[in-house]
């Protein structure tokens, strides 16, 4: 083909790119990632993957307590992907996900893994468009402190030594550590107004008739948090708590004298940890 002749086939060529590119342009999608470290740990990637599109820039491999990391990603039609932080001395896996399809509304998710998980909470928002933003926090549970242990008679109950116990007098709380309760909306263990024990308040709110160790039966104190004692094996906390079936409190000796009468009822196979 003569000089020319190619000259003009490579001008048509540049032309055709040129519609093609304005008619038919690339669509790159991408999201911008914030990740707010709220809790009181470490947070370390242990992984991360893309079924479209990738990274931008590499993201922090640690994020601090109190500490924010921010990295991209991006691709061509479409980016999906995950990463997976672990929360340092705990059994904790943090894990993110991002979609941004070429059609469709963005999306962004967290999910928690591993018997420490109900001791943090994660948080998510997410834009629209090509070039979104997907905020996510990671904050430590709450937790109520100043439960102790009766040592007279094994209860779990709130503030000391100002109740009644069963075994005679008031609970016996001065050798007892400080135990933290996890304060859950759904708990279903709330404190007696007589006793201040923690008490098994049944499916909807509805007080069980436990036996109180101020005689009569349990009465919940109105100003009571909702908890959720833990009875995973791999969580954190001390082990050995259960739950009485007469007087529906938590108890760590079955033996113990029980406001009904005799020790402790103990429901087998139901072991809960608490953590102080």
């Amino acid at each position: 083909m003569p000089l020319r002749a190619l000259g003009a086939a490579f001008e048509i060529a540049q032309d055709l790119e040129r519609v093609f590119s304005a008619v038919l342009p690339v669509v790159e999608r991408g999201m911008a990632i914030q990740v707010e470290n709220s809790s009181s740990m470490n947070l370390s990637i242990v992984s991360s993957s893309h079924t479209a599109g990738d990274f931008t820039e590499p993201p922090s491999p640690i994020i601090p307590p109190q500490h924010v990391a921010t990295f991209g990603v991006k691709g061509i039609a479409g980016v999906n992907g995950r990463l997976t932080y672990a929360g340092s001395g705990v059994n904790l896996s943090y894990n993110i996900s991002w979609d941004v399809p070429l059609v469709g509304d963005n999306s962004t998710q967290a999910l928690l893994d591993g018997g420490f998980r109900k001791y943090a909470t994660p948080l998510f928002t997410v834009g629209g468009g090509p070039r979104a933003v997907a905020k996510h926090t990671l904050a430590d549970a709450t937790l109520e402190n100043n439960w102790r242990q009766c040592a007279k008679c094994g209860t779990l109950v709130f503030g000391g030594s100002e109740n009644p116990c069963v075994a005679g007098g008031n609970h016996d709380s001065a050798g007892s550590g400080d135990y933290r309760l996890l304060v859950n909306t759904g708990g279903l263990w709330r404190r007696c107004a007589r006793c201040a024990a923690l008490v098994f308040t049944g499916a909807g709110g509805l007080v069980a008739l436990g036996s109180c160790h101020a005689g009569g039966i349990h009465s919940v104190d109105p100003t009571s948090r909702n908890h959720e004692p833990i009875s995973e094996a791999t969580a954190p906390g001390e082990a050995g708590w259960f739950q009485c079936a007469t007087c529906n409190s938590l108890v760590h000796n079955g033996a113990a004298p029980c406001p009904i009468g005799g020790g402790h009822n103990i429901i087998p196979g139901l072991e809960h940890r608490i953590v102080r």
